[in-house]
């Protein structure tokens, strides 16, 4: 437990029209280490720091209900020198870091993002059927599906972030009807969310299963099928 440490909190407001209003908030943890704020449903990124600790961020999922959260801070192994001028002034201070800029071969290691769907740790709900039409977009994610009879578009993603690096997870038999952004693809889908339904928001899933697969060139109209 370390008070007055300082806290920041930031709504990740990737998806939202431009120009929405934020929340973002600055306070310091209390005399048992602890920060609380009403926040709203989103994700959120936390920033934590104090004097002798390494910073540390973190992104939380805020839902409906109450939540509560630790983050770990490492105490950091800073060395000051001191050099005060003979005639006085402003000392100046010269801070000692250790390198991490080169921590040798085969000592990084990236984090692997997991190529399921159904049994993804990041998912957020049950997985759900839909009769859609899957395409190729510009922007991300940058494979989507329309949920026909709807004005509802779902992402599909690796994780609950539209611009996740990664490709989308759905099943090899979906990427090879789509080719590329040549076709339309209407089918009957099962798709597990990563982040939740809101009005005005793309939804990001990925798909675990695509069924009666109909193609159609791009750009086909959105006759339901």
């Amino acid at each position: 437990m370390i008070p007055n440490a300082l806290v920041i909190f930031r709504e990740d407001t990737l998806g939202q029209p431009r120009g929405a209003k934020v929340f973002e908030l600055e306070l310091r943890t209390d005399e048992k280490g602890k920060a609380t704020a009403a926040a709203p449903c989103n994700y959120l990124d936390v920033f934590v720091a104090h004097d002798g600790f390494a910073p540390a961020a973190q992104k939380f999922l805020i839902t409906e209900d109450a939540h509560t959260f630790s983050v770990l801070l490492k105490i950091y192994p800073i060395t000051r020198t001191t050099e005060v001028p003979a005639s006085g002034g402003v000392p100046t201070v010269t801070a000692e870091l250790p390198s991490v800029m080169d921590p040798g071969p085969g000592t990084l290691e990236q984090p692997q993002v997991q190529r399921v769907c159904n049994g993804n740790s990041q998912l957020v709900g049950q997985c759900f059927r839909v009769h859609g039409r899957a395409f190729v977009s510009n922007g991300t994610p940058n494979l989507r599906i329309w949920r026909v009879g709807t004005k509802r578009i779902l992402g599909v993603t690796a994780s609950g972030v539209a611009d996740d690096a990664e490709e989308g997870i759905a099943p090899d038999s979906l990427f090879r009807a789509l080719a590329g952004d040549e076709h339309f693809v209407f089918g009957d889908f099962e798709v597990c969310p990563f982040t939740l339904e809101r009005k005005g928001h793309m939804q990001m899933v990925c798909v675990e299963r695509a069924d009666n697969l109909v193609i159609e060139p791009y750009g086909y109209g959105a006759k339901e099928r």
